[in-house]
């Protein structure tokens, strides 16, 4: 439910690479397996996991690796429970559907009629309301959580309580059923549906109707005794640092605690399509409409991989899995499964560490697959050069999933796209080209992608998106001209070269003036602001990668870091301003030369301060 990308990551402007496939050779015995998986934490100082293979039928295979407590020196076991994050909105997801088949929910229902007490805004509610399904799908047009609402919250409080902490979270921000966007804040207003149209709580009922049922008997959304007996601690990324149990206002985003073989009788359910030993819990279409996108623009434009009911399918080295994926703070958890090979498995870590679980889950499907051949992609189509051209050309993502990290996406989320020789390039501001295969004339997959995974369609005003949920394309993407592409690029970088050049100019004046081999000019006022104004917008963004380490805690609540950057930014405002009113008075003595570069200094100063103020970026509060 959280990681460390959220927000933050957007904020300082930083694309991180994504943790890489172990460069390991696939295990080909369960011993073998193990041996890997015990390097993988010996290399990443992760401290302990637990790992399950299994087919609709039967445990395949268990391990449980290292520690569940550094300090107690209590191993991993079966009977460890890990918090599993995200993975809780498969949970609401089947909640729901259980209601729909009882005759109880209609996915198509708008949110108003069913629970008018959940203030959200919605610009076209008259003509395209938010809809069940849309907070399932993430389509809804939501916002993501801000950083203060996922600092803990008494145990007690209540879904209702819980939704009240921010409904501006809940704006829309597009026509809902449009586009994917990823939004904690979607699955609790479903579940509190759940809860009103049951008449039982959502945890309650979670319990009753579905962890009971598939025998998940240590599974909860809180932390009670049978949890707290076996609860493993959860640490940071670093593998030492203990972080304490959150208690999230909005349980079923994030808060589910469960044992590794928990989850793995949940997925027995969904390869089994609804079935698991003697209990049925689903239909087999009520599976398969989770497994399957629907809502959004690309969904219907043929989209094959992407975000159903709680579910999400990604194309992985030629397969195509099922499952979900969640982190809260001290634990990362992954599940996945393959419907039509009968094959699943579950990855549970008490760390933050993606490297060691995106290495332990390639691990684990290369192991999974060692004996099967990838289903055979789409054939590539001969599709004409005109028809392809018509795609190429610079588009810019425009769905952030956090709002305020919009400022970023309007620069660096650009991408080229290009026609070779087979299909279509396409070349992100920071990475290199990738290439999508014409599977028709508007739908594309990567190379080694056995389903469609990219496709442009037309919105409402008609004009074209490229959507995707693959390797190669991800998000929702407008065309933009090669001049507003390129002109985003040079006055970024113009403004970041002269924003940052006084610091190097006083490397200079400022040791000499120490020396004495510098005379105080009558123009310093007009070299010391532009100079303040540097270093103060540097110290905001030191605060908020040394925040990294703990975002929650360190932004979450007023800290040295959250309220530093708030009043450094202000002060970064303050002292541009500073800055433009000794360039004016400094025109008729200051030296020709240095007035007009520090006409540059500031004038790159200010067009950052308006570009941050008008992404609610200065003086940001992010504890508020």
């Amino acid at each position: 439910m959280v990681t460390r990308s959220l927000l933050v990551g957007g904020m300082l402007a930083l694309f991180l690479a994504l943790p890489g496939r172990a460069q390991n050779a696939a295990p080909r015995s369960a011993d073998a397996l193990r041996d890997s998986i015990d390097a993988v934490l010996d290399h990443t100082d992760a401290p302990g996991a637990g790992v399950v293979l299994f087919s609709a039928d039967s445990i395949r295979w268990e391990g449980y690796f290292g520690l569940a407590d550094r300090a107690a020196d209590r191993p991993v076991t079966e009977e460890t429970v890990f918090r599993a994050g995200s993975i809780s909105k498969s949970f609401v997801s089947t909640a729901a559907l259980l209601l729909v088949e009882n005759g109880q929910l209609n996915l198509r229902t708008p949110v108003r009629n069913l629970a008018p007490e959940i203030t959200f805004q919605n610009p076209w509610a008259d003509t395209d309301p938010v809809r069940v399904v849309h907070l399932l799908e993430h389509t809804a047009g939501f916002d993501d959580l801000e950083i203060h609402e996922y600092v803990s919250r008494s145990p007690d409080i209540t879904l209702r309580e819980g939704l009240a902490i921010n409904p501006t979270s809940r704006d829309v921000r597009w026509r809902p059923g449009m586009y994917y966007s990823y939004s904690n804040a979607g699955p609790p207003v479903a579940a509190y549906i759940v809860q009103q149209q049951s008449g039982q709580r959502f945890e309650n009922f979670a319990v009753d109707r579905i962890f009971e049922p598939l025998g998940m008997t240590a599974s909860s959304f809180f932390r009670n005794d049978r949890v707290q007996s076996t609860l493993a601690t959860g640490y940071a990324a670093d593998g030492e640092t203990e972080k304490p149990y959150v208690h999230i206002g909005l349980r079923p985003s994030g808060a589910l605690n469960a044992r590794p073989t928990d989850l793995a009788r949940f997925g027995q359910m969904l390869l089994g399509r609804g079935t698991r030993a003697d209990t049925t819990l689903l239909d087999t279409a009520s599976v398969q409409r989770m497994e399957t996108p629907h809502t959004s623009l690309a969904a219907r434009n043929g989209l094959e991989a992407g975000y159903g009911l709680g579910n999400a399918a990604s194309p992985q080295e030629g397969f195509v899995y099922h499952g979900h994926a969640g982190g809260i703070s001290g634990f990362i958890a992954r599940y996945g499964y393959l419907p039509d090979h009968n094959r699943g498995y579950v990855v549970m870590l008490n760390s933050e560490d993606g490297v060691a679980q995106g290495q332990i889950a390639d691990l684990v499907r290369d192991y999974q697959t060692r004996s099967l051949s990838p289903p055979e992609p789409p054939p590539i189509a001969e599709v004409p050069s005109d028809t392809v051209a018509q795609h190429t050309g610079y588009y810019v993502s425009f769905t952030p999933r956090n709002e305020i990290a919009r400022f970023v996406e309007r620069v660096l989320g650009i991408a080229h796209v290009d026609e070779t020789a087979k299909g279509l390039s396409v070349t992100p501001a920071l990475g290199t080209a990738d290439t999508l295969l014409p599977v028709d004339a508007q739908r594309f997959r990567g190379p080694s992608e056995p389903v469609v995974t990219a496709v442009f369609g037309q919105d409402r005003a008609g004009g074209q998106v490229l959507g995707g949920s693959g390797a190669v394309v991800r998000g929702n993407f407008r065309p933009i001209s090669a001049a507003s592409a390129w002109g985003r690029w040079i006055v970024a970088g113009l403004s970041f070269f002269f924003l940052l050049s006084p610091l190097f100019f006083a490397l200079y004046w400022v040791p000499a003036k120490a020396l004495g081999r510098f005379r105080i000019p009558e123009s310093i006022h007009l070299r010391l602001w532009p100079l303040v104004a540097a270093l103060t917008l540097i110290g905001a963004v030191v605060l908020l990668a040394l925040a990294l380490g703990d975002p929650i805690s360190r932004l979450g609540t007023p800290t040295l870091y959250s309220v530093g950057y708030a009043g450094l930014t202000l002060a970064y405002g303050l002292t541009v301003l500073a800055g433009l009113w000794a360039l004016v008075r400094s025109r008729e003595y200051a030296h020709g030369g240095t007035w007009t570069y520090h006409l540059f200094v500031v004038g790159a100063e200010v067009i950052v301060l308006v570009y941050l103020a008008a992404h609610g970026l200065i003086g940001h509060r992010f504890w508020t």
